[in-house]
């Protein structure tokens, strides 16, 4: 289980590795994007300021680029690669991060997934709208391909059984 060092993400990560009996390796490459002084403030309440932080080229006053950004994401994305790439068939690795870090590596995975002529009208049509905690499943091997019933999924917040093993709940 690879986490974000930032306090949501830890919890959840905590909580997974706890049922798992794994231990947590926290990495601050996947920490969300920082909004620095607008941090604490409700996206609706930036709105209604003017403000869109999601906006192409916007730059947070004190926080990153999304050019800085997308590199500290293109780093962990590497890492994680190189993670996945040590795991044996029947492994899993766990990335627990934040909804704008899934965002890109979810951008990286379709990208692979079209290059290779895999991403059609099966697949979600709006894979970057994240739910919040939202799992992602992800197939590791020559090409990276999602699962083709676990992306973008909040389901596990009822009760589901979603890798036909124990029922998780968080």
């Amino acid at each position: 289980i690879i986490s974000s060092d930032l306090a949501r993400a830890k919890q959840t990560a905590e909580a997974v590795a706890k049922l798992l009996n794994m231990a947590v390796h926290e990495d601050s490459l996947l920490q969300e994007r920082n909004f620095g002084h607008l941090r604490g403030q409700s996206y609706d309440s930036l709105m209604a300021k003017g403000i869109n932080i999601l906006q192409d080229g916007y730059e947070p006053p004190g926080g990153d680029s999304m050019k800085d950004f997308a590199s500290r994401c293109d780093l962990a994305w590497e890492k994680i690669r190189a993670e996945a790439s040590l795991l044996s068939e029947n492994d899993h690795l766990c990335v627990v991060t934040h909804g704008l870090v899934l965002q890109h590596f979810i951008s990286k995975v379709a990208a692979e997934e079209a290059k290779a002529g895999n991403l059609n009208e099966e697949k979600p049509r709006d894979l970057f709208a994240i739910q919040n905690t939202a799992v992602t499943v992800v197939k590791v091997g020559e090409v990276y391909s999602f699962h083709k019933d676990i992306v973008n999924c909040a389901a596990h917040l009822e009760e589901i059984d979603l890798l036909g093993k124990k029922r998780l709940y968080l």
